[in-house]
Parts: structure tokens; C-alpha cells; sequence
């Protein structure tokens, strides 16, 4: 709740110093008029006279031991003029200090209970600057976007045809671009690398992902490094429904996934055949899927 405290006829507020600073001579009418135009409510603490020009004493006293320098001319300048002269001085350069925390010597603080009308406010204001910050507030974190791994991915093994043609002899279909495969894909097809990215970013992949959350329950619960992986053995071919290495990884045994999932035939025949194999880069490929199976047990 707010509290509101004066030094010697200063009317010190929320805003600091306000047009009520007074001399004891100002009729207290004149001040409950002021106090109520600037706080905007009808109470006005009640007002302690200063004696002996301490007030003005510890001002300044204050001030020099915060950097700020106030001339004290007694017999050509008042109390107010003096005090308000230098909050001006501050506000042009944009300082900040606590003259609540300050109390100069030879004047008596005197703090009223705020009315209901003010608990009011504060509660509001309270209120308004205490909501957390919407989703549209929050910056966004750094890294790459799952997406953008996914397809850096693929198109690094994948590798770019840019006419369609069968990658391997005993294929059905026609390939190209960055593994698009299927009957849609015709013989001497082409295709830019541009294009064959927007069509994996905006087909390709969309279809994949889509696969993987049916297959794998908590799929998008799982690490970035095994999502990639996953994704990458999919676009191959490499899962499908009723595997015994499907059923592993939706228990989460992460170990005997990764065992699993290497028991695969073109795998066997890709490693024991080592550089005479046709298809040498599936074995580093599908490794790479069985060792972020492994890893996920430590995430």
C-alpha cells in the first residue's frame, strides 16, 4: 500500500516532489486543495512545520552526498525554490533517486493510513504491472528449428539428382530432387535444387512427421538428435508399423531399440559386404539411428 510522508510543508508522493510544496504561512485549505489535484484523492497527510531551516539544511546535505549541487543563498532564495529547482535539474538528466529513503535533519516525518479509495488503486495497479508476459511478449530462444535440421539432414545423405532417374536397378520408380521416389516422379523428370527443397520442406517432410507421430506415441517428447534420426529412417523406409523395434521404443528401452533396430537384412548385407556393396552409405546411416536410440536412455 502507498504511503505518503511529508518534510516540512514538501509534499512527497508517488511522482516525488509536487506543486504542494509550502511554507508554514500557506493556509492549510490551499494545501488540501493542491494535495487533492495532484494525488487525484480526497486525503492529505498531515503536515509537520519545519523550524530553523533544517529542512533545507538536510537537502542540501543530501544532494551533495548524491553528486548534486545546490547553491544554499538563504536571503535570495526559498526553501521551494531551492528543492524544486534541483528536482528539475534531475529530471532533465534523467536520474533517479529514493528521496523517501532520506530524512533530513531537524524535520519530523509523519506517516497517514491511506484511505480505502487509494488501497483501491494500488490494488489495480498492482494488478495491471504484475501480469506475466504474453506468448507474443516472449522472444524466441535460439538454434535451429527441428524442421530445418531435418531437411539438412536428409539432404545430406539423400544428395541432389536433378533429372529423375533409378538410383538402383532393382527399383519400381524414378528418383530425384532429394529422394522425392514414387509413381508421380516420370522418367528424365528435372527439377532445381531450389524446388526439390521447398518440395521436402512443404511435402515431403510434412508426410514423414506425420508418420512418425502414429508410430512412436511420445515421438515429439524426444530429443532433437533422435527425432532428426528417426525421421531420416523413415524417409528411407525403414519403420513401419508392428516392428518389434517400434514396440521397444514406445516402452522407452532405449538399449534394446538400438540393438534392434540394426538387426535389418540390407543392413547385414551392406556391413559384410563392406566396400563392394552397392549401397555402402546405409550402413554409417542407419548406425547413426541406433546410437541416438542409445543416447536417448541419457537425455
Amino acid at each position: 500500500m502507498a504511503e505518503y510522508k511529508t518534510l516540512g510543508g514538501l509534499d512527497l508522493d508517488i511522482g516525488g516532489f509536487t506543486e504542494s510544496v509550502t511554507s508554514p504561512s500557506r493556509s492549510q485549505i490551499t494545501r488540501d486543495s493542491v494535495a487533492e489535484r495532484n494525488r487525484g484523492i480526497f486525503s492529505k497527510p498531515e503536515l509537520e512545520e519545519d523550524t530553523s531551516g533544517g529542512f533545507l539544511d538536510g537537502m542540501i546535505t543530501w544532494f551533495a552526498e548524491n553528486g548534486h549541487n545546490v547553491s544554499k543563498d538563504i536571503d535570495s532564495t526559498t526553501i521551494k525554490d531551492d528543492t524544486l529547482k534541483e528536482y528539475q535539474n534531475l529530471k532533465i538528466r534523467d536520474d533517479s533517486f529514493d528521496v523517501m529513503s532520506f530524512t533530513p535533519q531537524g524535520v519530523v516525518l509523519k506517516v497517514e493510513e491511506p484511505d480505502a479509495d487509494q488501497e483501491k488503486m494500488d490494488a489495480k495497479y498492482i494488478r495491471i504491472n504484475s501480469n506475466p508476459p504474453t506468448a507474443d511478449e516472449v522472444q524466441p530462444t535460439s538454434g535451429k528449428a527441428l524442421e530445418d535440421k531435418a531437411v539438412d539432414r536428409i539432404i545430406e545423405l539423400e544428395g541432389f539428382i536433378g533429372e529423375a532417374k533409378k538410383a538402383f536397378s532393382n527399383e519400381k520408380y524414378f528418383t530425384y530432387g532429394y529422394g522425392t521416389y514414387g509413381p508421380n516422379v516420370k522418367e528424365g523428370q528435372k527439377i532445381t535444387e531450389q524446388d526439390a527443397e521447398k518440395l521436402l520442406r512443404e511435402k515431403e517432410l510434412p508426410k514423414r512427421v506425420k508418420i512418425a507421430r502414429n508410430l512412436f506415441n511420445d515421438f515429439d517428447n524426444f530429443t532433437d538428435d533422435l527425432k532428426v534420426e528417426l525421421l531420416q529412417a523413415i524417409y528411407r523406409g525403414d519403420f513401419e508399423a508392428g516392428q518389434d523395434v517400434v514396440s521397444l521404443i514406445n516402452k522407452g528401452m532405449w538399449e534394446k531399440a538400438s540393438k534392434e533396430f540394426l538387426n535389418h537384412a540390407e543392413y547385414k548385407k551392406a556391413k559384410s559386404l563392406g566396400s563392394k556393396s552397392d549401397r555402402p552409405g546405409i550402413v554409417p546411416r542407419l548406425e547413426a539411428v541406433s546410437k541416438a536410440l542409445y543416447q536417448e536412455q541419457f537425455k
